[in-house]
């Protein structure tokens, strides 16, 4: 097939979304198929590029688009690099900010709609809208509300013969207002490497790793002194590694893990290779990402991909108007003591875990998706 995936930015390293659609477009290259990528508002330059990225040593077509040029030109460049792809099926990459600069991307999917010409389109969304936890303010519950309205003219504009989405939570939400999304499951951007694997605590200490962003308003404190607490009473030391890019919230997490007396180490970001065998050797993992969010936590994933039980120490975050079960090995502090954390992470780890979502899974089940034969019902 030939698939052209919209994304909002594509500078490597500089935008999940656009890193993940890169990473799709190379693996289907390698399965068969010609795929291209236009990045419809490019934070990250100021004159239009087109040319070629690399991923998985496969060369895919991009245009990028800056985000200051005016619609009109915009628009236009989208329908020539359409009609000269000639697209069997376009792919958007959904992310409301990723559009406009406050979520809100009025007349999206007018304006997609008026420069296509009888292509087959595909959503995948990212992220759907703010304030749809509880716990919001009424400003974001509000705000959000908007957004869901612009996402139900989107889709019926479109008219998309498939609809994916990464989390539970998200499904639900589509499923309520009336679509019928299934989950692509997001894939782990750390392959697991047989040939390299991490020395694990046999016993010994007990490694836990922390990979990725810290996340704010977390329960860490009460945890590292839970944690403390249950080393001593065991007679079990406790080692806190840190790995990949942090976020400067690794300062109050440094402070308060050498106050409880737990040995921390902090590594930084590090090679694919390195962080598997990181994560292979480790015991459990330790998230930051709220429960209901826990799926589209490329972290998660990757600690996932490598068997681990996982620790969410995250802020409350509770969704509403939709019922969520946590992923299986996912412990939630402090709903969970420590001493419960560790008896279920060992449960966890002697039981035979199903294959991990990884990229070339997930882009067959995309292509599966997407055939023609597929269809949306609303």
């Amino acid at each position: 097939m030939n698939i052209l995936f919209i994304c909002g930015s594509i500078e490597p390293g500089r935008d999940g979304v656009g890193d993940y659609t890169r990473l799709m477009a190379g693996q289907l290259i390698l399965e068969g198929h010609k795929t291209a990528i236009v990045a419809i508002k490019d934070r990250n330059i100021d004159e239009v590029y087109t040319g070629y990225q690399f991923e998985l040593k496969n060369q895919i077509e991009v245009t990028r688009i800056p985000s200051g040029i005016s619609d009109n030109v915009r628009y236009s460049l989208l329908k020539k690099t359409i009609l000269e792809f000639s697209p069997e099926i376009i792919s958007l990459q959904y992310v409301p900010f990723a559009f406009d600069l406050k979520g809100l991307p009025f007349f999206f999917g007018t304006k997609l709609k008026s420069i296509s010409t009888g292509n087959k389109w595909h959503i995948m969304f990212h992220e759907l809208w703010v304030g749809m936890d509880k716990e919001s303010s009424i400003k974001h519950t509000y705000w959000g509300a908007l957004q869901k309205m612009l996402i139900n003219s989107l889709i019926r504009k479109l008219n998309p013969v498939f609809i994916h989405t990464q989390t539970q939570v998200y499904k639900a939400q589509l499923i309520a207002m009336g679509y019928k999304p299934e989950l692509l499951p997001l894939f782990s951007n750390i392959k697991r490497d047989g040939k390299l694997t991490g020395t694990k605590s046999s016993g010994d200490v007990l490694k836990i790793i922390v990979f990725g962003i810290i996340q704010e308003r977390c329960f860490i404190k009460e945890f590292a002194n839970d944690a403390a607490e249950y080393s001593i009473k065991n007679k079990r030391p406790i080692s806190i590694l840190f790995a990949g890019r942090l976020g400067a919230r690794i300062v109050e997490w440094k402070s308060v893990i050498e106050t409880s007396g737990l040995t921390i180490e902090i590594i930084g970001e590090q090679t694919a290779e390195t962080i598997s065998m990181l994560l292979s050797g480790a015991d459990f993992g330790l998230s930051s990402t709220p429960l209901a969010q826990m799926e589209k936590s490329g972290a998660f994933a990757a600690m996932r991909e490598h068997d681990l039980p996982v620790i969410c120490i995250a802020r409350q975050w509770t969704p509403r108007n939709v019922r969520f079960e946590p992923p299986h090995g996912v412990f939630n502090y402090p709903a969970m003591s420590f001493a419960d954390i560790i008896t279920g992470g060992i449960t966890f780890q002697s039981e035979k875990q199903p294959a991990g979502n990884g990229l070339s899974a997930v882009t067959r089940l995309f292509v599966n998706s997407v055939q023609p034969e597929s269809e949306l019902h609303t």
